[in-house]
């Protein structure tokens, strides 16, 4: 069975209101997570490395396609010209990389959990 794993970066932060008190806030950024079985997010979850195990599962559902490419002036119904290799999880990884750098750069601490 398959769970909704919600991947978050958190940070508090300290604001004034209009009456000049301090107020702490909490500003959450949320990554587009993949379902994961119910066995991996355990894993995920109690995880120190997770952003690691993330990753590993991502890359373990990988299944290269082979997409046709047509010349500009190709008819329909005639040969491609190429065949470019699409695999939607390299996108996927190197998005999650960018993020959890830009969440660490601007001090956010990111946590896995169940949805």
């Amino acid at each position: 069975m398959s769970k909704k794993l919600s991947i978050s970066a958190v940070r508090q932060v300290t604001t004034q209101n209009k009456n000049g008190h301090s107020v702490r806030n909490q500003i959450v950024r949320k990554f587009r997570a993949v379902q994961v079985p119910a066995d991996i997010l355990a894993q995920l979850v109690l995880s120190s490395t997770a952003h690691l195990d993330y990753i590993d599962y991502v890359s373990s559902l990988s299944q290269p396609q082979h997409i046709p490419v047509y010349g500009a002036g190709s008819k329909f119904g005639s040969a491609p010209v190429r065949y470019k290799e699409f695999d939607w999880t390299h996108s996927h990884i190197e998005n999650f990389k960018e993020w959890m750098v830009d969440m660490n750069d601007d001090g956010f601490s990111i946590k896995f959990q169940e949805e």
